[in-house]
């Protein structure tokens, strides 16, 4: 009994000291458990406060968004208003009206007008301020208010993770007020910021460790005269006439498509260097308006249904003016003056030229004999209408009003080159100088040689052995005509004006006609000569204009907008570039659908695909080409290239060369495009402040 009662003893002991440990360990682990969740659950408060202070931080990106916006609005609204003021290419503006208004001695705003007649500049300045501040502060508000109108008033609410903040300001004081102190307009608008850890208990879910921040935000209004406002400033820019053409290449101008142009189109490739402005596409079509269509070479219609056009303020000036025996069907028709240095020629059957207000071939006889022996150049240089069309007067037609000059005489391209007596030749109508005559005193074949110039024997020289020139084969030719009653020679399909100054023979209504030229029309020759020299060497190398080697990797700013694609394009680059709207090329320029405006200045090819819109102009130093047969409108519009050039024109002046010194020209642009790039970015800084940061929860 007494060893049973000591081991029940120590059982009962064992048992008392596990219970006590136990106990304590139970204690020290529930303690140890509390403190490690105190610290956990403050660990998440000192978080949640952090990024609850962050939702801050991005609210203030994005009312530096709304700011910034707000400027672009009240920008935009300027603008308006000075296109209001300023006026278009198609309406006058109101400076302009009211400006008439004073001239005329009618009532006219004051507001614009100074007494003297000048504009008022300080009201003008005022009133822009005014503008750009009202739509700024009419968009801030706007925006602002309509967070309290979704959302129950956040600003930001991204999704469950990221902090929420809410604007706090009463919907009916976010307004701008006047601070009397520093005599400036703001904004004060207050926001709350909270972040917590969601815990999900059970079906639902709760916040906890919930933080929350706020602090004031002051909305400045800024001055209008202020860099990132659209404050103009006027810069100097010098004449160059580059850059007064829509489009200019060096070399020759290839058009496969339709072309429609309102500006001038010059291509200065000469007829020894290459071909000039060529249409080598069915159906293809040039048509200009507002502008001149220059070529140094010539402008030919090379296939066919094939169309040139010319508005009535539109001159064409060239080498010759034709279309060839590929372009049936083809037409051309000038509602203004052609001039050519050679000849207007139809080659193409069914086809027909119109030209309205008067055809002057400027190459004259005397330039001929002094190169005599270069026949074939001769051919080049002596001005004539040529008629190749096998059904002239009976499908093809050429019709010239009001005024015409012909300077030169055909040529029939035998072996030697033969000069005819013909300011008008026909093709056919060559039998004359074949044909030996029996009446006509000095030209009786018993005084005519007749010598054969493959593939024909012609008249030539006369028995004395002087040379038959112009002059007597025009008599030659009439006298033919006289003779034979005009038989087998072709009068139809011409018409020419009564006013036609012509040194050889000419055929018009059915009719030939001795040339009628005279020592007395020199005054009126030579005004035209001026007039087609003044043109044709107005520009006759890009190089003259443009220095391509100080480009270097040239500029291209390519900025889509809601109507189209800004551009300012300068390259050196001897790769072709394409202007598409597609991505085309390596050099592509690329038109948000086709559309766009600017400056493109290369000095490789340039080449059109697609359908095309574009209003600016566009210069190379090789070729332009177009391309398939989309639809390209070019338009020149000086007022809005001058505005590019003068808001680009650091840039630009290092490059242009052959300035005109005696002319410039102020024109009016953004202060944002001439200030420091680093002046343009402290908006948000200087018109957003902070202010009574404090902890909520």
């Amino acid at each position: 009994m007494s060893l049973n009662k000591k081991q029940g003893s120590a059982l009962l002991s064992v048992i008392m000291v596990f219970a006590i440990l136990f106990t304590i360990g139970s204690a020290v682990m529930s303690l140890a458990l509390s403190d490690f969740k105190l610290r956990i659950n403050e660990s998440k408060r000192v978080q949640n406060l952090y990024n609850s202070d962050s939702g801050l931080d991005e609210a203030y990106g994005i009312i530096g968004t709304i700011v910034e916006d707000g400027i672009t609005k009240g920008n935009s609204e300027v603008k308006i208003y000075l296109d209001t003021l300023n006026g278009s290419k198609v309406r006058k503006g109101l400076l302009d009206i009211e400006r008439d208004k004073f001239n005329n001695k009618e009532d006219y705003d004051k507001s614009y007008i100074n007494a003297d007649g000048s504009i008022n500049q300080k009201y003008i300045v005022e009133k822009q301020g005014e503008i750009f501040k009202n739509n700024y502060k009419q968009y801030v508000g706007n925006k602002l208010v309509s967070y309290l109108d979704t959302e129950e008033g956040y600003i930001l609410n991204k999704d469950k993770t990221s902090p929420k903040v809410k604007i706090i300001t009463p919907r009916a004081e976010i307004n701008f007020k006047t601070d009397k102190t520093l005599n400036k307009e703001s904004l004060d608008l207050n926001l709350q910021s909270s972040f917590s850890t969601l815990i999900k208990e059970g079906n639902e879910t709760n916040e906890s460790n919930v933080r929350k921040v706020a602090a004031k935000f002051k909305l400045w209004v800024p001055d209008y005269n202020n860099p990132y406002s659209v404050e103009t400033t006027m810069v100097t820019v010098q004449k160059n006439n580059i850059l007064e053409k829509a489009m200019v290449a060096d070399k020759d101008i290839i058009n496969a498509g339709k072309l429609d142009v309102e500006g001038s189109i010059y291509a200065l490739a000469n007829s020894d260097k290459g071909k000039g402005i060529e249409l080598n596409g069915a159906g293809s079509s040039i048509n200009i308006l507002k502008g001149n269509l220059l070529s140094l070479g010539d402008i030919r219609i090379k296939a066919p249904s094939s169309s040139i056009s010319a508005g009535e303020d539109s001159n064409i000036y060239t080498g010759s003016l034709a279309i060839d025996s590929d372009g049936n069907g083809s037409t051309i028709g000038a509602k203004g003056r052609v001039y050519a240095n050679n000849d207007l020629s139809l080659g193409g059957t069914k086809s027909k030229i119109n030209i309205e207000k008067g055809f002057y071939g400027v190459n004259d006889i005397t330039k001929t004999t002094e190169d005599i022996k270069n026949q074939a150049k001769a051919e080049k240089n002596s001005s004539s209408i040529l008629v190749n069309a096998s059904d002239i007067g009976n499908g093809s037609e050429i019709i010239i009003k009001n005024e015409a000059i012909l300077m030169g005489t055909a040529y029939l391209k035998t072996n030697p080159y033969y000069q005819t007596g013909e300011s008008v030749g026909i093709k056919g109508n060559y039998r004359a100088y074949a044909s030996p005559l029996e009446k006509n005193g000095s030209l009786k074949k018993d005084n005519i040689v007749f010598e054969y110039q493959s593939p024909l024997q012609l008249a030539t020289r006369f028995k004395s052995n002087s040379e038959l020139n112009f002059n007597d084969k025009n008599n030659y030719f009439m006298a033919y005509i006289d003779e034979y009653s005009g038989k087998n020679i072709i009068l139809n399909g011409i018409s020419l004006p009564e006013n036609t100054i012509s040194v050889g023979a000419k055929i018009s209504n059915g009719e030939a006609k001795k040339g009628n030229y005279t020592a007395d029309n020199n005054t009126r020759i030579s005004e035209v000569k001026k007039e087609y020299e003044s043109i044709a060497k107005e520009i006759t190398k890009v190089s003259d204009y443009i220095d391509f080697s100080k480009v270097g990797e040239g500029k291209k700013n390519i900025i889509d907008a809601n109507s189209g694609t800004e551009v300012f394009y300068i390259s050196s680059s001897l790769g072709p570039i394409t202007i598409s709207s597609s991505n085309i090329g390596a050099n592509n320029i690329r038109l948000k659908d086709g559309k766009g405006r600017g400056i493109i200045i290369a000095k490789g090819d340039i080449e059109l695909k697609g359908d095309i819109n574009f209003q600016g102009l566009i210069i190379t130093d090789g070729n332009i080409t177009i391309k398939d047969s989309g639809n390209k409108h070019i338009v020149y519009d000086s007022k809005d290239v001058k505005y590019n050039v003068a808001k680009n024109y650091n840039y630009l002046k290092g490059i242009l060369k052959n300035n005109d010194n005696n002319y410039t020209e102020k024109i009016e642009v953004d202060a944002s495009y001439v200030i420091d790039e680093n002046i343009k970015n402290n908006t948000r800084d200087s018109l957003i402040t902070t202010s009574n940061w404090k902890i909520i929860k």
